[in-house]
Parts: structure tokens; C-alpha cells; sequence
């Protein structure tokens, strides 16, 4: 499946920066449904802003993305989802109708193998919710729906999903990567110029391993990161210089 990335990331960021927003604006933690309206930083499409949820469907993928954006779990029916607390993470339960294959169910699992950050929807009751933003770890053992980890604050650095833990919230180049990316990095599968251009490793781009090499990887090759709006948060060049001739050598 091919990803619009610039759509995933322009709505992913945007409902991010709406949860940010509605938690100052409502500091006891529930989000009335009447302002789960996530306005975008710019017309997609002619489109000005998305839904943050959909009361119809747990599972929530607006037409413009194909990865699952939020998921709900209803005040009165929590389609049997539970939270395990001694290993924290949250059983979620895929849509029964239409089957495995149904294509919410597809948008989950394509989130889970992208690593994308999801809003998570939790009814206390009529009309509100407690929101938290989630990771996809893994299926389920039984096919019947997929575990989730909430997840500290997240960034947006090259369109792939970061995450920082509080103490690094304001500062955004004590992390660029995330688990997975940082293991291609530290192994010079994927390098980064000093002009803030992704590079893969041409073994990488040569290779044919299902759609997270190629989302996550193969499509990133020449793309520009994210850059910071306060220049003093940019990545150092001399830095990203040194290391990306170890990256050139290395390819």
C-alpha cells in the first residue's frame, strides 16, 4: 500500500498538536466530543479539518490517510478491550464485521508496522473522553486484535514518528530517531547529510521485505527532515558531516 506521506504527516501532526491543546484547555482530562474537531496547519485537498474520532467505529481512519488515526473504546461497550497494569499495555480488539480483513483492521496493522503514534479514545462517560496517544506493539496471539503502549510526548522530525520522554520534551535533537531507525542508523543502513537529506543504504534499496522496509525505509531515501522551527534546535552539520562519511564508507 502506498502512503501519502505528507497527508499522514500534516493530520498526524495536527491531531497531535489538538491533543496537546485540549489538555491545557481541559486540565481535569476529559475532552468533550463537541471539540474533537482537529483543525489542519493548512487546506489538504480543500479539506480545513478532521475528525479526531468517529462515534460509528472504533477504529478511526479519515479517507485522506491510510493508517489508522484513533481508536475508541465506548463508555457503554468497550469491545472487551482491558488494560494489563503489570506489563502496561492496553488489549484492543479488532472490528468483528467484515473480518481480519476488513479494511479498519488493515489501517491498524498498517500502523503498528509503521510504528505510527494513534490517539486513543477511553469514554468516562457520556460524551467524554480521556485521551492518550498509543503505539501499536504487536498482534495479538489469537489474530483478534492488537496490543497497545501509551507513549510519552511525541515529535515529528522526518515525517517517521519520535517519541521523547518528559524530561527531553523541549528539546528536540536529544533524540532523532526512534528504536528502530536508530538501529539502521547505528548500523549505517540509513544516513543523514548535513544538508538534512535521508540517505538508505543501497543493499536496503535493492531488497524486497513487505511494507515496512519500503515505507519506512525505501520511500524515506532523499527526503529532507523535519526541521525544527527554532534554529537553535537544529541538528548540528559538522556532527551529521562526520557521521554520514562514516554512513558513505560504509555503503
Amino acid at each position: 500500500m502506498s502512503i501519502d506521506w505528507k497527508a499522514d504527516s500534516l493530520i498526524r501532526k495536527a491531531a497531535l498538536e489538538w491533543l496537546a491543546n485540549a489538555k491545557r484547555k481541559y486540565p481535569q482530562g476529559a475532552i468533550p466530543s463537541a471539540d474533537t474537531i482537529i483543525p489542519l496547519p493548512e487546506p489538504l485537498n480543500g479539506v480545513r479539518e478532521i475528525r479526531a474520532l468517529s462515534p460509528q467505529t472504533g477504529i478511526w481512519k479519515p479517507k485522506q490517510m491510510q493508517a489508522c488515526l484513533s481508536l475508541l473504546s465506548s463508555v457503554r461497550q468497550l469491545y472487551d478491550d482491558y488494560f494489563i497494569e503489570d506489563i502496561g499495555v492496553i488489549n484492543y480488539k479488532y472490528r468483528t464485521a467484515g473480518g481480519y480483513n476488513h479494511s479498519d483492521n488493515r489501517s491498524l496493522r498498517l500502523a503498528m508496522e509503521l510504528q505510527l503514534p494513534i490517539l486513543y479514545f477511553h469514554g468516562i462517560s457520556r460524551g467524554l473522553y480521556e485521551v492518550n496517544v498509543v503505539r501499536v506493539v504487536q498482534e495479538s496471539t489469537d489474530q483478534q486484535g492488537v496490543q497497545l503502549e501509551m507513549l510519552d510526548q511525541l515529535v515529528f522530525l522526518d515525517g517517521v514518528r519520535r517519541v521523547l520522554s518528559k524530561e527531553y520534551e523541549n528539546k528536540v535533537e536529544s533524540r532523532l530517531l526512534c528504536k528502530i531507525h536508530h538501529s539502521a542508523y547505528d548500523q549505517n543502513m540509513l544516513g543523514i547529510s548535513p544538508d538534512y537529506l535521508i540517505h538508505v543504504n543501497s543493499d536496503m534499496l535493492s531488497q524486497r521485505d513487505g511494507p515496512m522496509l519500503r515505507h519506512g525505509f525505501q520511500e524515506r531515501n532523499r527526503e529532507k527532515i523535519y526541521i525544527p522551527r527554532k534554529q537553535s534546535d537544529y541538528p548540528d552539520r559538522d556532527k551529521l558531516d562526520q557521521r554520514f562519511e562514516e554512513f558513505k564508507q560504509a555503503s
